[in-house]
């Protein structure tokens, strides 16, 4: 494929979860996205035990309808996964450019510390044996009960990991889940230095205007303080879409 000048957008495969693999790439290249973040974990379009036959038909099919295949969403928390070293190792041949992480949940009762020490040491293991087949880690800022969902637990754990091989799979709606108004805009200041992929999402919630009670807000069709958004959140609109933005090491 012919050299991008701007960031791919790419349409999340977890969408259209009822196609085979092999139907992405028609369907993607006629909605006019540039690229699809495919899922390569258990009950997404490439399952990691069937990796050795399926991802490479899988990447193959979908860049055969001319649309680019540079991230894979998988649910891995340990290089010590078995399927771990066959996805990596495959989809970096594939140049493949990057991977998401899966999450990493706290547990009832845990120390806060220790367990950012823990998620760290696991996922340094995985940014290690990404590296070793030339693909960039991407850590997810998913909301809920989740390592990362304030992006300040997310930074403690990848500060001291190479920023080459280790960025951001920013979600400004997650990010506002967990942040509201203003939190969503620290988080992605916060963020901003090392993202790799923005996702981008149709999200509603709801704002208190004083007299005129609460209102529905949309994040996705516009800024939640009301401003247009740029035509990247425009094109949100379609569906759920992920922005390859920053890969240089």
């Amino acid at each position: 494929m012919s050299a991008r000048t701007t960031p791919p957008v790419c349409l999340f495969s977890k969408c259209l979860a009822k196609l085979h693999y092999s139907e992405l790439g028609g369907v993607l290249r006629d909605l006019r996205f540039a690229g699809c973040d495919l899922t390569v974990r258990p009950g997404g379009h490439v399952e990691p035990v069937l990796s050795a036959a399926d991802l490479y038909r899988a990447v193959e099919a979908i860049r055969a309808e001319g649309v680019d295949g540079p991230v894979i969403t998988m649910a891995f928390v340990s290089a010590a996964d078995p399927t771990a070293p066959n996805v990596l190792a495959l989809s970096g041949r594939m140049k493949v450019l990057c991977f998401r992480t899966g999450w990493w949940p706290y547990r009832a009762g845990d120390n806060i510390e220790t367990r950012l020490a823990e998620v760290r040491r696991d996922l340094a293991g995985l940014v290690s044996l990404g590296r070793a087949y030339g693909m960039v880690a991407c850590f997810q800022n998913h909301s809920g009960p989740n390592v990362g969902e304030a992006v300040w637990d997310a930074r403690a754990v990848v500060a001291d990991l190479d920023p080459g091989w280790i960025g951001y799979y920013f979600d400004p709606c997650h990010a506002t889940a967990e942040g509201g108004e203003a939190g969503w805009n620290i988080a992605l200041c916060m963020a901003m230095p090392r993202i790799k992929v923005v996702a981008v999402k149709i999200s509603f919630g709801r704002r208190w205007t004083g007299s005129g009670g609460w209102r529905s807000a949309r994040w996705g069709g516009e800024w939640w303080n009301g401003r247009r958004c740029s035509p990247c959140w425009r094109r949100a609109s379609l569906a759920r879409c992920q922005c390859i933005t920053n890969m240089s090491r």
